[in-house]
């Protein structure tokens, strides 16, 4: 992988939040103890008119973002249905379509990497700067 801003000093701490979630979060899915992993991270600034186009990490097992500094108002995060079929159904049709978040500062989101999402455009005349990683489990290890 490329890089880890998280493994540096200033950032440090967040690289022992992150883990912790990690762990959290399996221990949620049922799929602890977990193995040993790599994770990967990078900053992120969305100036007035960013946006981010759908997109997934499918490489990735589980992908993240932890938000520094936004006004909950410079674009949201979104899901885009894995299910796009579910709208022709009635007791599915909730499933269709994307499914937004407000960011607020401090917020962390973790979801599999696989799932398609993006962040609509920023409309503010401020920058949002948020981190955002990736964790890929070594494969037949634990």
């Amino acid at each position: 992988w490329s890089s880890d801003v998280c493994s540096s000093d200033l950032l440090e701490v967040l690289g022992i939040v992150i883990d912790q979630m990690v762990k959290d979060y399996c221990k949620e899915l049922g799929c602890y103890p977990i193995g040993p992993y790599d994770r990967e991270s990078w900053l992120t600034k969305n100036a007035k008119g960013d946006y981010s186009m759908v997109h997934n990490h499918g490489i990735a097992d589980i992908s993240g973002v932890y938000y520094y500094d936004t006004s909950g108002s410079d674009g949201e995060f979104f899901f885009q249905s894995p299910t796009p079929s579910a709208v022709v159904t009635f007791c599915l049709q909730w499933m269709h379509g994307n499914l937004g978040y407000k960011p607020e500062n401090g917020m962390f989101m973790l979801f599999p990497s696989f799932i398609n999402h993006g962040v609509t455009r920023n409309i503010e005349d401020r920058d949002r700067i948020s981190l955002a990683f990736n964790i890929k489990f070594h494969r037949g290890k634990k």
